[in-house]
């Protein structure tokens, strides 16, 4: 089973689920939206015009009424988008969960450093998760982009200073250890002995 034919099925388990339609109409009704829900663009306009615009944390009750639906059901956070716009519009369309395998990066807001982040449904099957690693392997290519460009700028005087910690300790490592320490930074072994390197060729040292 893929995901397509997955979603499709739970949806229509939950929306056949007599206690699912009641915590619904219950949830309408807290809200002040009709039984049928907004039936159309007006319908729409004038509820965000009378319950949202212009009032801060508006929706707050509505949301965390979505949340205890999906807590008293035992449902995944992917449904949260799902059931809101349903308990919205009473379209069993929109019940219908992501059905691809979300694919991007972030940076890590510690270590600087960007890696890919694969958001993989409950229920996605091998051949989905298969089918999802070009892509995967299309932002590890935008990684490997991205790490050329943001190499971070290393000054002559930590270069200078790599070197003197490297001639007391040995160590590609203590250097790098002990340099980060004293700059504040996040330096790798690797570029404690680029830094290195660097220096001794512009200095002329063999």
């Amino acid at each position: 089973m893929n995901i397509r034919e997955y979603t499709a099925q739970a949806a229509k388990a939950l929306l056949a689920n007599p206690e699912f339609q009641s915590a619904v109409a219950q949830t309408r009704n807290n809200n002040h939206i009709a039984d049928s829900a907004l039936a159309d663009d007006a319908a729409i306009e004038t509820w965000y015009k009378d319950r949202v615009y212009g009032k801060t944390n508006a929706e707050t009750p509505l949301d965390d009424a979505v949340a205890d639906i999906i807590f008293q059901f035992q449902l995944s956070p992917d449904w949260r988008h799902s059931i809101k716009r349903y308990i919205l519009l009473n379209n069993p369309m929109d019940m219908q969960l992501p059905m691809h395998i979300e694919v991007g990066v972030i940076e890590d807001e510690q270590t600087r450093q960007w890696r890919v982040v694969a958001y993989i449904p409950e229920y996605a099957s091998q051949r989905d998760i298969k089918a999802a690693l070009p892509e995967i392997t299309k932002w590890q290519e935008k990684i490997r982009a991205k790490s050329l460009k943001r190499q971070p700028v290393f000054t002559n005087e930590l270069a200078k200073e790599a070197y003197a910690i490297y001639q007391r300790v040995r160590s590609y490592q203590k250097t790098a250890t002990e340099l980060g320490e004293k700059s504040q930074r996040k330096i790798s072994q690797e570029q404690a002995r680029d830094l290195i390197r660097n220096y001794k060729k512009r200095v002329g040292i063999n």
